[in-house]
């Protein structure tokens, strides 16, 4: 897949959704926005996989097979690569997205690789994001914070915490948080997205 730039001026609406570490609630939100919009949106959905420069994973220390690429990012698109069972990319086909990015890329250059990346977005009215890579670097246009009280969150999230559209707090393993999540969630995108949820 071809990456030049992702335009300074998005003409699709960004959601990135965040977390302040793993097993927060982020991709479960992502997917209950994606299956709340796409029947009524062309919506997309990007995948955010962000590990350390010699390839390892952030959250476990561990070769990651996610991270095995040859320089510092990829852009993944078809469903030989996303859709494998267990991915978080599989739950946002089986969600409803038109179509599922998966960006991979490392920690030194995530900002530069959402800086200078193209994803192609013209088929979409909308693109759900899991990951903080495009908001690091101001290109989004909804964000929407996800964060578990009890813990101390990763580098660099909160930052990101006091500048989000919608902040949520999720309770770990409770069915009645994730409903929450995306009931808060969903009342506030609504009326960005009604002029084009009436036209279709």
């Amino acid at each position: 897949l071809p990456m030049s730039g992702i335009p300074s001026q998005p003409q699709v609406p960004i959601v990135s959704v965040i977390g302040d570490g793993s097993n927060c609630g982020k991709t479960g939100l992502a997917c209950g926005l994606l299956e709340h919009f796409a029947p009524r949106m062309r919506v997309g959905a990007l995948k955010i996989s962000t590990g350390r420069p010699d390839h390892t994973c952030a959250r476990t220390g561990l070769a990651c097979g996610c991270l095995r690429f040859d320089g510092d990012m990829r852009l993944l698109e078809g469903e030989v690569y996303t859709n494998r069972r267990g991915k978080d990319t599989s739950l946002m086909h089986a969600a409803g997205a038109r179509r599922v990015l998966w960006f991979q890329t490392t920690s030194d250059r995530a900002e530069e690789a959402a800086l200078s990346r193209e994803l192609g977005l013209a088929d979409l009215d909308l693109l759900i994001v899991e990951g903080a890579a495009l908001a690091r670097v101001g290109r989004t246009d909804h964000l929407i914070a996800v964060r578990r009280p009890a813990r101390a969150p990763k580098d660099g999230f909160l930052p990101l915490w006091e500048r989000a559209d919608l902040r949520l707090e999720s309770r770990s393993g409770a069915e009645t948080s994730r409903a929450s999540l995306l009931s808060d969630a969903i009342r506030h995108l609504e009326p960005r997205f009604a002029l084009t949820l009436r036209r279709r």
